[in-house]
This record gives structure tokens, sequence and C-alpha cells, in this order.
């Protein structure tokens, strides 16, 4: 990732996926490629062990997203790319018939 410090990648589809300490307020922004803030979230968040928090867009359920395009029915590529980066870390497949 390229940015401040414990950045995550946007990617192509608008999706972002990160590993997060638990039990721990935390709360996210996205930046500019300088690093300059661009939207800060309001809300804080506190998951705990095993939670998985998933997002198809902003601010609530929307017919639309930002871009006035319908929501996305497509699997997120940055889930697919960190649970492919956590398979491999951890030396093999995560499920019998490989990532599903």
């Amino acid at each position: 990732a390229t940015g401040p410090e414990g950045s995550s990648p946007i990617f192509a589809d608008g999706s972002t996926a990160i590993f997060v300490p638990t039990q721990r307020a935390l709360s996210w922004q996205t930046t500019a490629p300088d690093g300059t803030p661009v939207v800060r979230e309001r809300f804080w968040l506190t998951l705990q062990p095993g939670e998985i928090r998933t997002c198809d867009g902003c601010h609530g359920i929307n017919r639309n997203g930002q871009a006035g395009q319908p929501a996305s029915t497509a699997t997120p590529q940055a889930l697919t790319a960190l649970l492919q980066h956590w398979s491999e870390l951890k030396g093999g497949l995560m499920f019998a018939d490989g990532l599903e």
C-alpha cells in the first residue's frame, strides 16, 4: 500500500479489506496520494475477536453508490486479495476446495 503508515489500498471496484486490532476503538479515513485526508469517518467502532465487517458503500443503505451507479453484487476484489494473502501466510488453503 502507498500512503500513510497503516494504509490499505482501495481496489478498482472501490473495496478495501484489512485486519485490524480488536477491542480497541478505531476509525478510518480516505486520503489523497500525498496523505492529505479526503473523507474522515464520523463514527468509531470497536471490533471483537473473530468479528468480520463488510460494507457495500457509504452512508447506510442506498439504492445507488456514491457515483450514482447501482450497488455492486460482485465479490469485493480487496477481500479476495486479503484472504488469498492470509492463506499464503498460513501455508495452505483455507478450505478443502481452495479459496471460496
